[in-house]
């Protein structure tokens, strides 16, 4: 019996080689378990490697997504700033509101493909196992799929309202800018146009100012323009500039007189240099004779019997446009230095021939009228050049009183007819200028 117990081959009791045995299994068995968890869990920890490197894809898709999102808002309120500042030119209205469509078309793409990737990532989640993990992760995708929504709405505001509001309201703004630079410009216009003839300044010539005419230029070539295509902001802006020039006009004006030349100022080729560009400022005023007669000299020319005029001029009017001559050569006075010729148009010289240059050479009993001629003797002219050169032989007649030459002034000689002492310059012939200070204002 005992020998049956016994193990022929290992030595050893058939209880302890079944009890070694059976802790062999045991061992094995052990072994197989501990395998199989650890396949099992490399499993498992590749599956979450695989998920959490798709979370972190998906996260960083979400922020590119939100940043564009942000820079389509950020361009549609800067859009909307640039139109309500009115800084943006009326052409280009109508491509920003364009441009803006574009932009919310976009913006609302984008919120939609969010809200469609964290829809479908909180499906899956939803469906998993619940975990704290999970739970939160599903939290995240429903806040993010709500700004999504939030962003596409207000996208969609920003839009209406930069259409049906913003564009409109710019449209209308520059619309209201442009007429009132308009208005203002019409004003300015009046005003620039009428302070020089105001002022008797409209015949102005270089030659009439001491120095420059700098601030006449300033008045006659001031110019503004109210440009339909400009923005409302420059429009504005124009408008404002011509409002502070018509208030500053006044200044304006006193510099331009201020800058013009007295009488004493003026040379005998000043006063022809100026004559021939329409300037008479230099001899212009009232000249009277001692008996009351007399005549006015426009700043343009033109003369004008005043007080007492019963003999006109030789071309049988109280009133006429006078001119100086271009060829100095032809004027004995400006010849010898001692005055200028002034003479009305050459077709008041009328015959029985016709008019101007017909009647040069004709019979005075073919002549019907003559042109008109007016002698200027300048302030401090010589008196015996003037009895030298006006006088028959230099002998003027008896009783010559020498005009007072301390003074300008005017001769209307007569050209036909028995003449005798009737041209020369006595006191009583001549007419004195009366306003030793220029009145540009009387013209």
């Amino acid at each position: 019996m005992e020998a049956s117990n016994f193990c022929p081959y290992c030595g050893q009791p058939l209880d302890t080689v079944w009890q070694q045995k059976t802790v062999a299994q045991s061992t094995a068995s052990r072994e197989t378990s501990f395998d199989t968890f650890a396949v099992a869990a490399d499993g498992a920890d590749s599956v979450a490697v695989a998920s959490s490197m798709r979370q972190s894809s998906i996260r960083v898709l979400t922020c590119l997504l939100f940043s564009a999102i942000g820079l389509t808002l950020v361009a549609l309120v800067a859009q909307m700033g640039i139109m309500l500042m009115g800084v943006l030119p009326v052409k280009y209205i109508g491509s920003m509101r364009m441009a803006g469509w574009g932009i919310s078309g976009v913006g609302i793409i984008l919120s939609l493909v969010v809200f469609v990737l964290h829809r479908d990532k909180r499906r899956r989640q939803t469906s998993s196992f619940f975990t704290v993990n999970s739970v939160h992760a599903a939290r995240s995708s429903f806040l993010m799929i709500i700004a999504a929504i939030i962003a596409g709405v207000l996208i969609i505001i920003l839009c209406i309202v930069n259409s049906f509001w913003i564009t409109p309201k710019a449209i209308q703004d520059q619309n209201h800018a442009f007429a009132d630079c308009r208005a203002e410009y019409r004003r300015f216009s009046k005003a620039r146009k009428n302070a020089l003839s105001d002022n008797g300044l409209d015949n102005i010539s270089a030659f009439d100012f001491r120095k420059d005419s700098t601030a006449y230029d300033g008045i006659k070539n001031q110019t503004f323009s109210c440009d339909g295509d400009a923005s409302a902001r420059e429009l504005r802006s124009v408008r404002s500039e011509e409002h502070s020039w018509v208030d500053g006009l006044p200044v304006a004006i006193d510099a331009v007189s201020k800058s013009l030349k007295s009488r004493d100022d003026y040379t005998m080729d000043d006063i022809v240099r100026a004559a021939v560009d329409g300037s008479y400022r230099s001899i212009s005023g009232m000249y009277c004779r001692l008996d009351g007669v007399c005549w006015f000299m426009h700043t343009y020319g033109s003369i004008v019997g005043q007080v007492g005029v019963n003999d006109p001029l030789q071309s049988g009017n109280v009133t006429d446009s006078l001119t100086i001559g271009g060829d100095k050569n032809q004027d004995f006075l400006y010849r010898h230095g001692i005055g200028l010729t002034l003479t009305g148009p050459e077709d008041e010289a009328t015959c029985m021939q016709g008019s101007g240059s017909d009647c040069d050479d004709v019979p005075r009993s073919d002549m019907l009228s003559y042109q008109a001629v007016v002698w200027y003797f300048p302030k401090g002219v010589d008196s015996d050049a003037l009895r030298r050169y006006l006088c028959l032989d230099g002998q003027c007649s008896v009783g010559f009183v020498q005009p007072d030459t301390s003074r300008p002034f005017l001769l209307v000689p007569y050209t036909h007819g028995a003449v005798g002492s009737a041209n020369e310059p006595s006191d009583w012939n001549v007419y004195y200028l009366q306003d030793e200070i220029i009145n540009d204002k009387l013209g």
